[in-house]
C-alpha cells in the first residue's frame, strides 16, 4: 500500500513538472509572441515617424524658400525704387553728383564690397544702403564698414569727401532716423512712388 502511494506521489510529480514544463513552453512562447509584435508596432511606427519627419522637414524647407523669395524680391523692389529716384534727381541734401550706379560689387586682394547705389561727382562719393526694412544694425555697417571698403578697392576716390545714406521702405523704428541724422547719414524714405531724401545734417567721411 505504502510502495503504491509512494509511485503515485512519484507520477504526481513527474506530472506536475509536465505541466510546469508545458506551462514555461507556453509563456515562452506567448512572450515571444508578444516581443515580435511589440518589435512589428515599434518598426511601424518608426517608419510612420520618419516619414512625417520627411515631409514636415520638406514643407519646412520650402517655407524658408518662399520666405526667402519673398525677401529677395522686396530687396530688388527696395533697390530699384530708390534707385530710379536717386537717377533722376542725382542729389543728396545740397550736393549734387555726375552720375549714379548701382549694385556695385567688387572683389580685390581679399578686400570684397557690394554697394547697393553709388554717386559720384569730381570731388565726392555718396553711398547708399538700400533696405526693404532698414535698421540700426545696416546704419552702423554703412557706418563702420562701406566708406573704408570703397577706399580700398577704388583708390582712385581715396582722397573724395564720402556721404552716406540708408534708405528703407520703412524703418525698424523711429530711432534709427534720429541716430542717422546725429551721424551726418542722410534718410531716404519712401513717398507714395518717390523717395523723400532727408539730409539735415550732413557729414563728410
Amino acid at each position: 500500500m505504502e510502495n503504491n502511494s509512494f509511485e503515485d506521489i512519484k507520477e504526481l510529480f513527474k506530472e506536475t513538472q509536465k505541466r510546469f514544463k508545458e506551462t514555461d513552453a507556453r509563456l515562452d512562447k506567448l512572450i515571444a509572441d508578444t516581443d515580435a509584435r511589440l518589435d512589428k508596432r515599434i518598426a511601424e511606427t518608426d517608419a510612420r515617424l520618419d516619414k512625417r519627419f520627411a515631409e514636415t522637414e520638406k514643407m519646412v524647407k520650402e517655407l524658408s524658400r518662399n520666405i526667402g523669395g519673398v525677401s529677395n524680391s522686396n530687396g530688388a523692389f527696395a533697390e530699384d525704387f530708390f534707385y530710379s529716384s536717386l537717377s533722376e534727381k542725382k542729389q543728396m541734401g545740397n550736393i549734387k553728383f555726375d552720375a549714379v550706379e548701382k549694385n556695385v560689387r567688387f572683389s580685390k586682394k581679399g578686400v570684397h564690397g557690394e554697394f547697393d547705389a553709388v554717386m559720384i561727382n569730381g570731388d565726392s562719393v555718396a553711398l547708399i544702403e538700400i533696405k526693404y526694412k532698414a535698421n540700426a544694425e545696416h546704419l552702423q555697417q554703412l557706418i563702420t564698414q562701406k566708406p573704408e571698403s570703397f577706399r580700398k578697392l577704388f583708390p582712385e576716390y581715396k582722397d573724395y569727401k564720402f556721404y552716406l545714406g540708408l534708405a528703407g521702405m520703412s524703418f525698424d523704428n523711429e530711432q534709427v532716423k534720429t541716430m542717422a541724422a546725429e551721424a551726418g547719414v542722410a534718410i531716404l524714405e519712401a513717398h507714395g512712388d518717390h523717395a523723400e531724401i532727408i539730409a539735415p545734417n550732413l557729414k563728410a567721411y
